[in-house]
C-alpha cells in the first residue's frame, strides 16, 4: 500500500514538475517581430530589411518596386498580414503599387494559443520621391541609370581613373548624400580602383530630414578600355546593287538602334563593314561579315524588319546593334518638310508637368535649326509632327536613342539635357527623299512672368467694355452684350513672350484673336489661362451677360419679358436678374417641365390649384386655362405632376396658352421664354 502511495507521490510530482517547466517556458516566450524583409517580387536579389529600432509600431517604407513581397520573421508565435494584400502559390504575402501609391498594411503577431500579441502598421510607397536618375560620365564614357534598384552595378572602362557621379532629384525639396557626404549641386568624383570594385551609397531625404531611400552602386573596370565609334567601325555602307542609302543617325558605338527607309521598290539592302584598328568581327544575324565585304540580303518591309548586328573587340568584348530595315508603302509623294511641330516641355515625364512651348526662332517647314530652352540642366520634351502626308515618317535621335514618331500624335516625353543636340528626321511618302531638324538644348532659367499684358473682347466684330477696366493683376471681369449678338473673339497678349494663352483651352498665340465662339442665350463664362516658361500659371474669367436686361423684374400687363431656366438648375432668370426655385426644371417625354407657380407669376399671370379636384386654373388678362394632375394634355403626350411638393407643367403648352414665345436651346440646355418682345428676339 505504502509503495503504491509513493508511486502516485511520485507522479504528482513528475507532473508539477513538467507543468512548472512549461509554464517557464511560456513565460520565457517573446511573441514579437525579429525583422521584417521586403523584396522585389521578380528579383528577390533586391531587398530592404527593418529590424531593431527601426521596428515601430507605424512604420513608412519607400520603395521602387511595383510589387512588393513581405515576409515577416517572429521571434516566437506566428503571424498575419491584413489590409490590401494578396498571396501567391507559396502562400507568400505581397502587394502591388502603381507609381506614387500609399498602400496600409498590418502584421499581427499571435501566440501559442492564437491570441495577437503585438500589432505593427507599416505604410508602403512606391517611389515618386527620391532620385530619378543618375549620370556617370569621364573621358569618351557616359552612363545614365534611369531607373534604380536597391543595388546597381557600373563597369568603366579599364582606363578610367575617375567618374564624375551627377545626381538627379525628383523633387528640389529632397536632398542626397553620398557615402554619408552632401554637395551643392549633387556632384560628385568617384575614384575607380585598378582591381575589384568601390561601393557607393545614396541616401535620399525629405524636408523633414526622414531618410526615403537608399541606393547602393558598385563601381569596377572592365577589361576593355573605351574606344570611340571609328575604333569600332570606320563606316557601315547601305546598298541595293549600286544605290546607296542613309542608316539613321550615323554609326556610333553608343547608338544602339538604327534605322534605313528605302523606297517601295527596294525589298533588301546590305551592309559593309569597314572594320576600324579595334574590330576583330562583325556579325549580322549571326553570319560573319568580313570586312569590307557585303553582308547577305537584308529583307525590307512596310512593318520594319529588325536585324542584329554583332561587333567583338580584340579584347573579346561584344556590343550588339538594331538595325530596322523599312519599306515606303506608296511609290508617289516626295515631299519631306513637316508642315507643322509642336513641342511640349515639362520638369517629369508626367502629362501634368507637361505645357506647349515654342522653339527659338518659331516652327518654319524650311527651318532646319533651333534652339529648345529646358530651364536647367535637363529637361522632358515631346515632339508632335505634322507630316505633309500620312504615309511619311518622322524619327527623333538624341543621346543614344532613336524614336519613331506617329503623325501629329505627341511622342513619349524624352528627357534632354543642355547642349544636347537632338535630330527629327522626316522623310517623304516615297522615302526618296527625307529632311533633318536639328534641335540644340539650351540651360537659361526659365521666365516666371505668367501675367497678360492685355485681353480684348469682340463680339460680333465689334469691342466691347470689360468691367472693371483690364490690369494685369485683377482675374475676373464681366460685360454685357445685346440679346442678338452672336459670336464672340478674345484677343490676349502675354506680358512675356515666352509663356503660352490658351482661351477655354485652345492655344491662341500672344496679341492673336482666338476662334469664334458661340454666345449662350444667358451667361457665357470664358476661361483665358497663361502659363509661363517655368510652368507657373494664371487664369482669368470673363462673364458674358446676353441675358436681354430690361425696365422691368416684376412685369405687369404690356411690359416686356424674357425669362430662362436651365434643365436641371434651381437658378432662373427673370429680366436678367437671377431668382432661386425649389426645384429644377426636367425633361419627361421629349417635353420639358417646369415649376408651374414661377413661370406663370413670372408672366404676370396667377394661379390657382383646387386640392380636392386636382385642377389647375392659369388666368392672365381674360384668357383662362385648365389642366388636370397627371391627365395627359391633348397633343402634347404628357401630363402636369407634382414632384417634391411642386407642380411641374408642360412649357411650351402654357407659354403658346399666354401668347408667349418659347425655344430650347439644346447646346446650353436652356428654356427662353419671351413675352410682348420683338418677332425677331
Amino acid at each position: 500500500m505504502f509503495k503504491r502511495k509513493s508511486g502516485i507521490l511520485i507522479l504528482l510530482v513528475l507532473a508539477c514538475t513538467l507543468f512548472l517547466s512549461l509554464a517557464s517556458v511560456a513565460a520565457a516566450a517573446t511573441y514579437d517581430l525579429d525583422r521584417i524583409d521586403l523584396y522585389d517580387y521578380y528579383d528577390s536579389s533586391n531587398r530592404i530589411r527593418i529590424y531593431e529600432d527601426d521596428l515601430e509600431q507605424n512604420m513608412e517604407k519607400t520603395v521602387d518596386w511595383r510589387r512588393i513581397k513581405i515576409i515577416p520573421r517572429v521571434i516566437d508565435g506566428s503571424y498575419t498580414i491584413t489590409g490590401e494584400v494578396s498571396q501567391n502559390s507559396d502562400d507568400e504575402y505581397y502587394v502591388t503599387l502603381d507609381e506614387g501609391d500609399t498602400i496600409r498594411v498590418t502584421i499581427n503577431v499571435y501566440d501559442n494559443k492564437d491570441e495577437r500579441r503585438k500589432r505593427y502598421y507599416l505604410d508602403l510607397t512606391r517611389g515618386m520621391e527620391g532620385i530619378e536618375s543618375v549620370l556617370f560620365t569621364a573621358d569618351d564614357f557616359e552612363k545614365e541609370f534611369e531607373s534604380l534598384s536597391a543595388t546597381n552595378k557600373l563597369a568603366v572602362p579599364k582606363d578610367v581613373d575617375k567618374v564624375k557621379m551627377k545626381v538627379y532629384l525628383t523633387d528640389s525639396d529632397y536632398e542626397v548624400e553620398c557615402n554619408d557626404s552632401g554637395s551643392s549641386n549633387n556632384t560628385w568624383n568617384i575614384s575607380v580602383p585598378k582591381s575589384g570594385t568601390v561601393s557607393v551609397y545614396l541616401n535620399v531625404y525629405n524636408d523633414d530630414g526622414d531618410e526615403v531611400a537608399e541606393y547602393k552602386f558598385e563601381i569596377s573596370r572592365s577589361s576593355s578600355a573605351s574606344s570611340s565609334a571609328q575604333e569600332l567601325l570606320d563606316d557601315l555602307t547601305v546598298k541595293n546593287g549600286s544605290k546607296s542609302y542613309e542608316l539613321f543617325p550615323e554609326f556610333d558605338e553608343d547608338i544602339h538602334e538604327y534605322y534605313i527607309c528605302v523606297p517601295s521598290d527596294i525589298k533588301s539592302v546590305t551592309l559593309t563593314p569597314d572594320y576600324g584598328d579595334d574590330c576583330e568581327t562583325v556579325k549580322i544575324n549571326g553570319k560573319t561579315v568580313r570586312d569590307g565585304n557585303e553582308s547577305s540580303e537584308l529583307s525590307s518591309s512596310t512593318g520594319g524588319s529588325s536585324y542584329t548586328m554583332k561587333i567583338t573587340d580584340d579584347d573579346g568584348d561584344s556590343e550588339s546593334y538594331t538595325i530596322t530595315v523599312i519599306r515606303a508603302s506608296v511609290s508617289s509623294g516626295s515631299g519631306a518638310e513637316l508642315d507643322n511641330l509642336r513641342i511640349k516641355r515639362g520638369s517629369s515625364s508626367k502629362e501634368s508637368s507637361m505645357s506647349e512651348i515654342d522653339s527659338e526662332p518659331s516652327f518654319d517647314e524650311y527651318k532646319t535649326n533651333y534652339k529648345l530652352i529646358a530651364g536647367g540642366d535637363t529637361a522632358y520634351f515631346s515632339f508632335r509632327p505634322s507630316l505633309e502626308d500620312s504615309d511619311g515618317v518622322a524619327l527623333l535621335a538624341y543621346d543614344d536613342k532613336v524614336l519613331m514618331l506617329e503623325n501629329d500624335s505627341y511622342c513619349t516625353p524624352v528627357k534632354l539635357e543642355s547642349d544636347e543636340v537632338a535630330t527629327l528626321r522626316s522623310y517623304s511618302p516615297n522615302f526618296k527623299s527625307y529632311k533633318d531638324y536639328k534641335f540644340e538644348i539650351t540651360g537659361r532659367k526659365l521666365d516666371d512672368t505668367d501675367t497678360l499684358e492685355s485681353m480684348e473682347l469682340y463680339v460680333d466684330g465689334v469691342k466691347m467694355n470689360l468691367s472693371p477696366t483690364f490690369d494685369s493683376k485683377t482675374y475676373t471681369y464681366k460685360a454685357s452684350v445685346g440679346t442678338k449678338a452672336d459670336v464672340y473673339t478674345i484677343t490676349p497678349k502675354a506680358d512675356d513672350a515666352s509663356a503660352t494663352i490658351t482661351v477655354n483651352g485652345d492655344t491662341v498665340k500672344s496679341g492673336r484673336t482666338s476662334s469664334e465662339y458661340s454666345l449662350a442665350d444667358s451667361f457665357t463664362n470664358v476661361v483665358v489661362t497663361v502659363t509661363a516658361e517655368n510652368g507657373d500659371s494664371n487664369t482669368y474669367r470673363l462673364t458674358i451677360d446676353r441675358s436681354g436686361s430690361t425696365t422691368s423684374t416684376n412685369p405687369q400687363d404690356g411690359d416686356p419679358v424674357k425669362v430662362i431656366l436651365r434643365i436641371g438648375s434651381t437658378s432662373y432668370i427673370v429680366n436678367g436678374q437671377t431668382k432661386q426655385i425649389s426645384s429644377a426644371p426636367y425633361i419627361n417625354s421629349s417635353r420639358t417641365q417646369v415649376p408651374l407657380r414661377v413661370i406663370a407669376e413670372s408672366l404676370g399671370a396667377s394661379v390657382y390649384y383646387n386640392p380636392t379636384a386636382k385642377q389647375i386654373t392659369i388666368s392672365k388678362g381674360n384668357e383662362r386655362m385648365y389642366m388636370d394632375i397627371g391627365k395627359v394634355i391633348k397633343d402634347f403626350d404628357v401630363a402636369p405632376e407634382i414632384k417634391a411638393n411642386t407642380t411641374f407643367v408642360p412649357i411650351r403648352y402654357v407659354s403658346e396658352k399666354l401668347q408667349c414665345k418659347c425655344k430650347y436651346n439644346n447646346a446650353s440646355k436652356e428654356v427662353i421664354i419671351t413675352y410682348n418682345m420683338d418677332d425677331d428676339d
